[in-house]
């Protein structure tokens, strides 16, 4: 009975979010919608920045491909080096905790928010000027920025979750930006994305399958129709992936546990800002970090600003990590925070 009434307030919890979703898939709003998405891009056409060298190729690769793979050392941004340590000794100071988590039946685990505030190298490192220009060319409209988080993934080989195809929700394109903090080869979990994409996929109703690979073979018409891109790699291996238009999963880990830490980015009015805000960290803390940003990145984490009045009152939608979020708080007792149930980023 007690399983039963969560599982109930889990799902009222989530009805504005699934009402909202219905009324902007209705043709007078989606339209509506449509018209001005169009419009800013029209607008921003003159101011939209013009990369050069491998971030040209990254833009390009993300618009044939809706994925592009390079490593810290190739793209020669400033700060990578202490980006990167720091993520990878918050995983490994995470990993027991995410092996007791598996073991009380968890299927998503994340650093905790509050770990990564006492890390801010890896938050600012996906605000660079440069990186936001890629962001930017490609999505053809104000970035914004969703933040970073780190997902542990240990090698249970389970097919649960963000592990399964699907495509992530929160606007029409977005940019996952991930990077390794261990080396990742077959068996390893790497992140896995279908190249080609249906340039018609959000003409009707946005909808939101999870699939395996035999639904996902029927998704695209038989086996042949479609090509998985197997990222694997060394540590500080890059991935630039357009998780919104693109079928992807992380690969069922068996032989060794995935580090990784994931940036997420979209346009700053997404169309369904309701799935937004999975980095866990609250509205005061991302107020608190952009208050010492230059304008562009303050802007960028400031999203919601950018929202109607009406969108502002949508409650994001909640994705728990685990299949009985009451019964857990070993992480975040031994992180020393309050419990989060923070979204799955996918």
């Amino acid at each position: 009975m007690d399983r039963l009434f969560r599982g109930m307030s889990a799902r009222l919890r989530d009805l504005p979010s699934s009402l909202a979703l219905w009324a902007t898939n209705r043709p007078a709003l989606a339209g509506r919608l449509d018209a001005h998405y169009h419009a800013t891009q029209r607008r921003h056409q003159p101011r939209l920045p013009r990369p050069e060298g491998v971030d040209a190729d990254i833009v390009a690769g993300l618009r044939r491909d809706g994925v592009y793979v390079t490593t810290l050392d190739a793209l020669g941004m400033g700060e990578s080096a202490p980006m990167l340590r720091a993520a990878r000794q918050l995983a490994r100071a995470y990993a027991a905790i995410a092996h007791r988590e598996v073991q009380d039946g968890t299927y998503f685990n994340t650093v905790p928010p509050g770990a990564m505030m006492y890390r801010p190298e890896i938050f600012a490192w996906g605000l660079q000027d440069r990186l936001l220009d890629i962001i930017e060319a490609y999505l053809t409209v104000p970035a914004a920025y969703d933040g970073a988080q780190i997902i542990y993934t240990v090698a249970d080989s389970r097919e649960v979750a963000t592990r399964l195809w699907h495509r992530d929700r929160e606007d029409r394109r977005m940019v996952k930006v991930s990077v390794y903090c261990n080396d990742v080869g077959p068996g390893d979990g790497p992140f896995q994305i279908v190249r080609r994409f249906n340039e018609h996929a959000h003409d009707g109703p946005f909808s939101y399958p999870s699939l395996d690979d035999a639904g996902l073979a029927r998704h695209h018409d038989g086996r042949d129709a479609w090509d998985v891109v197997s990222c694997e790699g060394r540590a500080g291996t890059v991935i630039f992936a357009d998780t919104a238009r693109n079928f992807h999963r992380g690969e069922p880990a068996s032989a060794r546990d995935r580090k990784a830490v994931f940036f997420s980015y979209f346009s700053r009015t997404p169309r369904h800002p309701f799935y937004c805000e999975r980095s866990g960290l609250t509205r005061a803390q991302l107020g608190t970090i952009a208050a010492r940003m230059p304008e562009r990145q303050r802007d960028a984490i400031l999203w919601r600003q950018s929202l109607p009045a009406i969108a502002r009152l949508i409650p994001p939608a909640r994705i728990s990590m685990r299949r009985d979020p009451a019964s857990h708080t070993t992480a975040a007792l031994l992180w020393n925070e309050p419990v989060i149930h923070s979204h799955c980023p996918d």
